[in-house]
């Protein structure tokens, strides 16, 4: 269930963003436009700690087992 819900979690973490018309980054380190979209991602991978904190599934293996690679350990035993 939780798997079906991440689609909608990710919209969510993203759609403020997604509203933002102007950005002005002060410094010179060239890594605030990196640093702010990174936040999708760090605000997905909390949500997904908190689920696996709470329920004590995690989300990262259930994930990994339906990629491509999950597959192949699948079928070949390994």
């Amino acid at each position: 269930m939780v798997i079906e819900k991440l689609p909608e979690i990710a919209a969510s973490v993203a759609e403020p963003i997604s509203s933002i018309k102007d950005v002005h980054i002060y410094g010179n380190d060239g890594k605030g436009v990196a640093e702010m979209s990174g936040n999708v991602l760090t605000v997905i991978r909390q949500t997904m700690d908190v689920v696996s904190d709470a329920t004590g599934v995690n989300m990262g293996e259930i994930m990994k087992t339906t990629t491509l690679e999950g597959a192949v350990k699948r079928t070949s035993g390994k």
